[in-house]
C-alpha cells in the first residue's frame, strides 16, 4: 500500500522501481491507503464486498489485470519454447533442470 499524498512515499516508490525494476517485475499499479480498506479488514470482508466502487477495489482490479497480462505473456513464451524444442535431442531431465534456457 502506498500513501501517494506524501513526498516520502513517492520517493520510495521511485527508488524501488529504479533499484529493482530491471531485476524483478515491479508492477505499475499502486494500492492506495484507505480508511475503507481498514474497515473492510476489521469487518473480515473483502474490499469488493465492502466498497466495490472505491479506489482500493479499483486498484486491486488493475493489479489483477497486470498480473494476468504478465501470466498470459509467460505462458505464450512457454508454448513458443516448447514448440521449438518439440523435436530436439535434449533429455526431459535437462529441460526440467534448465527450463526455458534451452535453445
Amino acid at each position: 500500500m502506498v500513501d501517494s499524498r506524501t513526498n516520502f512515499a513517492k520517493e520510495i516508490s521511485a527508488l524501488l522501481r529504479e533499484t529493482y525494476g530491471s531485476k524483478i517485475k515491479v508492477f505499475t499499479t499502486e494500492i492506495p491507503h484507505s480508511v475503507r480498506a481498514k474497515e473492510a479488514s476489521a469487518e473480515g470482508k473483502s474490499i469488493y464486498a465492502h466498497d466495490p466502487n472505491g479506489k482500493v477495489a479499483e486498484a486491486y482490479a488493475n493489479l489483477t489485470k497486470e498480473v494476468l497480462k504478465l501470466e498470459k505473456q509467460r505462458l505464450a513464451g512457454k508454448r513458443s519454447w516448447r514448440s521449438r524444442c518439440q523435436n530436439c535431442t535434449h533429455s526431459q531431465t535437462i529441460h526440467s533442470a534448465f527450463g526455458r534456457m534451452m535453445p
